[in-house]
């Protein structure tokens, strides 16, 4: 009869502690998305209704977390209200526009379309060159 030879594993630190900071990193990471408020509450098209009456009505005056608006929820809240024909949300962004203190206001992603996409590499010396072959 044989016996099975038992074999001992090493605990191997780095690839534990990897997985620490891995987890850590994505706690982190959700719980910062949940705490960020809204920064700025925007209404336009308004001539009936004032705009603090608008934000306590969608219960938006303690500037709730970005995350967490629920769209539906606060159309449906603010169409009861006999004033207010249409309501339209949005939750664009702010980004750059490739020039010192410029930038692209209320910006949605499917409004930027890639001008180039390359697979960019950092060559170093010794590389072979795509056009020719020879080393860099």
């Amino acid at each position: 009869m044989k016996t099975k030879k038992v074999v001992k594993r090493k605990f191997n630190f780095k690839k534990f502690l990897i997985l620490i900071l891995l987890i850590y990193i994505v706690i982190n990471g959700t719980y910062y998305l949940l705490k960020r408020p809204v920064k700025n509450i925007i209404i336009t098209g308004n001539k009936e209704v004032k705009d603090y009456e608008i934000i306590e009505a969608a219960n938006l005056k303690n500037y709730p977390s970005f995350i967490r608006l629920n769209k539906s929820k606060i159309t449906k809240i603010l169409k009861q209200n006999p004033l207010i024909k249409d309501v339209k949300i949005k939750k664009n962004f702010i980004v750059g526009a490739n020039k010192s203190d410029y930038h692209y206001i209320d910006v949605n992603l499917k409004d930027f379309e890639p001008t180039i996409i390359a697979d960019i590499k950092n060559i170093k010396e010794g590389d072979i060159c795509p056009k020719c072959g020879g080393k860099i």
